[in-house]
This record gives structure tokens, C-alpha cells and sequence, in this order.
């Protein structure tokens, strides 16, 4: 009998030391806000997206309160995935916040796996991974870059934009 329970103890100790060791710490993923949130004071947020419909882009860059300090948008003939037509949104992005001088931004877009693939800086050799380059590359004359993912509801002012954009308007 006190064999028997000695066995019991020493399983049930295994399993808690094995469970606290390789047990993965469950991590809860932030959920992506459907509101616009206002950045930090000194930095701009970047709300890039693209319009499958009509092949558009948008960049719409706002401060602090709000106030949209500029927005450009493109829009160009091609069939794209939606991952490609969102990341070329972004490098438009990033490349008219670069141009007008700003050194801290928060580029946010509603392709999460965008976002996620650009947090973590990886890049393999697919289509999606040279823009992905690029826009990494054009980063690193950044102070400071944020990278968020945000839901349809709170980039919908960069959406409607990039549904807008008719041909040779920039």
C-alpha cells in the first residue's frame, strides 16, 4: 500500500514538473482595435489600403488629433492576391511618409498577415516577399516603426479612399 501511494506522489510531481516545462505558455493575441486609435505625440499614422476592384491604392497619413496631413493614392491596371495589391498599398505608404521627412511612424493595415510577416521581419522567395523587402529596406531610414494590424472598421476612411481612385488622379 505505501509502495502504491510513493508511485502515485511521484507520478502526479512528474506530470506537474512536465506540464509547467513543456507546456506552452498561453499567449492571448491582441485584438485588433475597430476603431481609429490616435498615435503618440511625434509620430504619424500610415493607414495603407488597397481596392481590389479597381486596382487602387492609398496612403493617408494623420497626426495626434486626427487631422489628415496628406493622402496620396495610385491606382494602376493589374490582378494582384489580395496579400500583393495590401503590401504594394503599404510600400506606397511608407514611401510617402519617407518623402515628406517623418521619422516615427505607425503603418497600419487591415491584412494581418501583412502586418504579422512585417513585425517579424521574414522573407522568403515568393512574389508577397520582394515587396516585403522593399518596404523593410525603405524602414531602416525610420527612427521608429510600429507595425498594426487594425479591422476594416478602423481604416475605413483609407477604404472608401482607395474605392475612390480614378484613373490618372494621384
Amino acid at each position: 500500500m505505501v509502495v502504491c501511494e510513493r508511485v502515485a506522489r511521484l507520478v502526479e510531481d512528474c506530470n506537474k514538473y512536465a506540464t509547467r516545462i513543456y507546456a506552452l505558455p498561453s499567449k492571448k493575441k491582441p485584438s485588433s482595435p475597430k476603431i481609429w486609435i490616435p498615435p503618440p505625440d511625434d509620430f504619424v499614422k500610415v493607414n495603407c489600403d488597397a481596392s481590389l476592384k479597381d486596382s487602387g491604392w492609398v496612403g493617408l497619413i494623420r497626426n495626434k488629433d486626427g487631422e489628415v496631413l496628406f493622402a496620396g493614392t495610385r491606382r494602376c491596371r493589374g490582378s494582384w492576391p489580395p496579400e500583393i495589391a495590401e503590401c504594394k498599398a503599404v510600400l506606397f505608404g511608407i514611401k510617402l511618409a519617407s518623402r515628406y521627412g517623418f521619422k516615427k511612424v505607425i503603418i497600419v493595415s487591415e491584412s494581418q498577415i501583412i502586418i504579422s510577416r512585417l513585425s517579424k521581419a521574414v522573407t522568403y522567395f515568393t512574389d508577397l516577399d520582394s515587396i516585403l523587402e522593399d518596404v523593410l529596406s525603405i524602414c531602416s531610414s525610420f527612427y521608429y516603426v510600429n507595425w498594426s494590424h487594425v479591422r476594416r472598421d478602423g481604416n475605413a476612411v483609407a477604404h472608401y479612399l482607395a474605392s475612390l481612385v480614378p484613373f490618372g488622379c494621384e
